[in-house]
């Protein structure tokens, strides 16, 4: 009997320890989200809980994140080294007034939706994780995709956006309604894009370009492909369409129909992908809520 009791104590406290808990972390003001490990991010606008992470796991995860913000309002997310590659790392929601920037090497998914009306919103993906951003309402948005085989999906609306694509990945932005778009292309990935009045594609890769609708004006120099982008309900296409939607990717046959313009000599010009290193200081973290 005392043997059974003692078990069922052991069994109780296994199980009490593996019960999920809330946390709730200060942070700090940003408006520069820096994912540098691999984490589930979601990022909320929210002017009650501006400044703070939470997240719901069990104890061993209380330690889990590091969080750097140098003062500037750049907030930089990393994994405690014990807790790297954990199949059970609970998802992160962070919160802020605004966003101007995001930065992910995470190889899992960084999410973001309805950002505020900002001047210029910049998104940068490197590696093989995902970068999901909706209803974007900015004057001006910058995508690159670096390297690897990441997937970026933007929607909203945009006066002008630079696409740029240097990994073998997807940045499908063909639900982000531009009225300008200018892809630069040096990788081998694909670009889907959505220009009311004019799409310009530059550079030296084989990146495949869709475009939705019919722009007013296409340029092209250089290399990379370009095709229209027709939506076609119920089938499917090689060239995987945007999650947004249901479609096929469909190519004129016929050379007298094309909307691709005569390939020009190739313009010879540096694109400059840099990842700005910023001395930052530790956050003090002593307001923990459980």
């Amino acid at each position: 009997m005392k043997r059974n009791i003692m078990l069922l104590g052991l069994l109780l406290t296994v199980f009490c320890g593996a019960q999920a808990h809330d946390y709730e972390l200060k942070v700090g003001e940003f408006n520069v989200l820096n994912v540098s490990d691999d984490v589930n991010v979601v990022w909320v606008a929210n002017a009650d809980s501006a400044g703070y992470a939470r997240f719901s796991g069990a104890d061993r995860f209380a330690d889990a994140f590091i969080f750097t913000n140098n003062g500037k309002g750049n907030l930089k997310i990393q994994v405690s080294v014990e807790d790297v590659g954990d199949p059970e790392l609970p998802t992160l929601y962070v919160y802020s007034n605004f966003l101007t920037e995001i930065k992910s090497t995470s190889a899992l998914n960084v999410q973001a939706s309805e950002i505020p009306a900002a001047a210029e919103l910049k998104l940068t993906l490197i590696g093989n994780g995902t970068l999901t951003v909706t209803g974007i309402n900015s004057t001006r948005v910058s995508a690159k995709l670096t390297t690897g085989n990441g997937i970026m999906t933007l929607s909203g609306n945009t006066s002008k956006a630079s696409l740029t694509m240097l990994g073998t990945g997807q940045i499908r932005a063909d639900e982000m309604k531009a009225n300008t778009v200018n892809c630069t292309i040096m990788g081998t990935g694909s670009i889907y894009t959505w220009a009311v009045e004019s799409l310009s594609t530059k550079g030296i890769g084989s990146t495949t370009i869709y475009y939705r609708g019919e722009p007013s004006e296409i340029k092209k120099l250089g290399g990379g492909k370009l095709t229209p982008l027709a939506l076609a309900p119920a089938q499917t296409s090689d060239a995987a369409p945007t999650e947004m939607h249901v479609g096929v990717i469909c190519v004129d046959a016929e050379p007298a129909q094309t909307t691709e313009k005569p390939v020009q000599k190739v313009e010879e010009e540096e694109v400059e992908v840099e990842i700005e290193e910023e001395e930052e200081e530790p956050v003090t973290l002593p307001e923990r809520r459980n």
